[in-house]
C-alpha cells in the first residue's frame, strides 16, 4: 500500500480495523419474516428493527409496487398515506410467500437497504480488495481516508506522476497546479469512484461526480468488474485528468458568480458549521458585492431568485469553488457538524458547481433595449 507522509501504516491499519467493526450485518431472511409494526419499524424473530426509507422503497421494488405508488415514495410520508401503503405492503407479502432477500442493518440496528437474494453487495471486504488492487495497479497514494458508524467509506487517492498545471486568462500558473486522482466511496448504495482533484498551491482537494469517468457499481458481477476496469483503464490513459477539466477551469476563472451562486456558497459552508458572517469573508468576499447593491438601492437579500441569478458578483465562479473547498480541506478552527463526512460532501458539492451551467455565461451586458 501506497501511503502519503499524512498518513501512517498504524493510522491506515486502525482506519481498517474500524471500518470492519463498523461494517452493515447482512443477512439473507424470507420477506414475509419481517412483521411491520409501524412502517418504520418491523419484527424479526422478536428482535425490533428500524426501517430506513431507502429499505421501505427497496420493499416497494421487490413487490413491485413502486409504479402503483409512483413518485410518492420519494417524498415525505404522511399518515393517511403511510397507513395506505403499510397495508398494501403486507398484503403484498402475505400472498408472495417465499421472496428471498437480504438485509443490510446498521449498527444501530436500522434495515438500510433490502436486495433481492443473489445480489452481490459491495462489502467491505470487496471494498478493500477493489481499493488496495487498483492503488497498488495504477501507482496511486492515500491522501486521506475516513468512515462513519452507518457504513461508508471514502479514501481519496492521488497518482503523483499525473501533475499538471492551468494557464490561461485570470489564471495564476504558479498557483492552479494538480495531481488527479481518484476519490473511492462505499456507501448501502455500492461503490462509487470519481474523479478527483488536489491543489498543490492550497492543499485544496476537489471531487467531480460530473465528469464522464465518474464509476458507479452496485453489483460484483463478472459485468460490473469488466466495465469497472475498462473505466479505470480509460482514466489512467488520460492521466488521471478528468476529460473538458481544464477547460471548466478557464471558463469558470472568467464567469462571474451570480447573486444566487454566492449565496449558495455561503450557505454551504453555514449550514456544515458554526462560522459566523464576518468569518466568511475569507473564503467568499461577499461584502464589496452587497454594498455595491446597496449603493445602488437594491437589498440582495429581497431580490427573487431569478433575479439573483441575473445578477453578477466580483467573484469569479472559480473563486467561489476555491473558496468552498479551502474551508472543506483544511481544519480552521470551527465546529464542522460529522467532521468527515461533512467535509468530503463540501468538495463534492464544490465540485458540481465547477461543472454545472453557470448562471451568468450567457448573460448580455449590454442591450440596445
Amino acid at each position: 500500500m501506497n501511503l502519503s507522509k499524512q498518513i501512517s501504516s498504524e493510522h491506515w491499519s486502525s482506519f481498517k480495523n474500524s471500518a470492519f467493526n463498523n461494517q452493515p450485518l447482512r443477512k439473507e431472511i424470507n420477506l414475509a419474516e419481517l412483521k411491520f409494526i409501524t412502517l418504520n419499524d418491523v419484527d424479526y424473530c422478536g428482535l425490533k428493527l428500524g426501517m430506513s426509507k431507502r429499505a421501505v422503497r427497496d420493499i416497494m421494488s421487490i413487490l413491485g409496487l413502486a409504479n402503483t405508488f409512483g413518485g410518492k415514495i420519494n417524498n415525505v410520508f404522511g399518515e393517511q398515506f403511510t397507513q395506505t401503503l403499510l397495508n398494501t405492503m403486507k398484503d403484498a407479502i402475505s400472498v408472495k410467500k417465499n421472496i428471498s432477500v437480504t438485509l443490510l442493518v446498521s449498527p444501530n440496528r436500522i434495515i438500510q437497504r433490502i436486495h433481492k437474494s443473489g445480489s452481490s453487495w459491495v462489502s467491505t471486504d470487496n471494498f478493500f480488495d477493489i481499493l488496495e488492487t487498483t492503488i497498488d495497479k495504477h501507482g496511486l497514494i492515500v491522501n486521506n481516508c475516513e468512515q462513519n458508524n452507518d457504513g461508508q467509506i471514502i479514501v481519496k487517492t492521488t497518482n503523483p506522476n499525473s501533475e499538471f498545471d492551468i494557464k490561461g486568462k485570470n489564471l495564476d500558473s504558479k498557483q492552479e497546479v494538480f495531481q488527479g486522482g481518484l476519490n473511492f466511496t462505499r456507501t448501502y448504495n455500492g461503490l462509487e469512484v470519481d474523479p478527483y482533484l488536489y491543489r498543490l498551491w492550497c492543499a485544496n482537494g476537489m471531487v467531480t461526480k460530473e465528469f464522464e469517468e465518474s464509476i458507479k457499481m452496485t453489483n460484483i458481477q463478472p459485468k460490473d468488474w469488466e466495465a469497472f476496469h475498462k473505466n479505470l483503464e480509460r482514466i489512467e490513459k488520460n492521466n488521471f485528468q478528468p476529460q473538458g477539466f481544464i477547460n471548466k477551469v478557464k471558463m469558470a476563472a472568467n464567469t462571474p458568480c451570480s447573486l444566487s451562486e454566492m449565496q449558495r456558497g455561503i450557505s454551504m459552508i453555514k449550514n456544515a458549521s458554526n462560522i459566523d458572517d464576518n468569518s466568511i469573508q475569507p473564503f467568499i468576499p461577499y461584502g464589496e458585492t452587497y454594498n455595491s447593491f446597496k449603493k445602488m438601492g437594491i437589498q440582495p437579500t429581497e431580490l427573487s431568485n431569478g433575479q439573483k441569478q441575473n445578477a453578477r458578483t466580483n467573484v469569479s465562479i472559480w473563486e467561489l469553488v476555491n473558496g468552498i473547498t479551502d474551508f472543506a480541506s483544511h481544519d480552521y478552527g470551527f465546529e464542522v457538524k460529522d467532521q468527515e463526512e461533512t467535509r468530503n460532501r463540501l468538495m463534492v458539492d464544490a465540485g458540481g458547481i465547477l461543472t454545472k451551467n453557470y448562471d451568468t455565461q450567457n448573460l448580455l451586458v449590454a442591450q440596445p433595449f
